[in-house]
């Protein structure tokens, strides 16, 4: 059986990052970029610097 995909929950002012946004929210995945568009997006999915990422782990 097929997954079916949906919308991404948030999308970006990038259109080409909802694909990302889609993928990490189905796998329940934060995303790790520079992108100031994923950024942006901070406090509505979990989107980190590399810096800050860094500092999680």
């Amino acid at each position: 059986m097929a997954k079916v995909r949906t919308a991404p929950p948030v999308r970006s002012e990038d259109q080409g990052d909802d694909y990302l946004i889609a993928l990490a929210a189905e796998q329940r995945a934060a995303l790790v970029s520079g992108d100031k568009h994923l950024l942006a997006l901070a406090g509505r999915i979990p989107v980190y610097s590399p810096r800050e990422f860094i500092d999680l782990v």
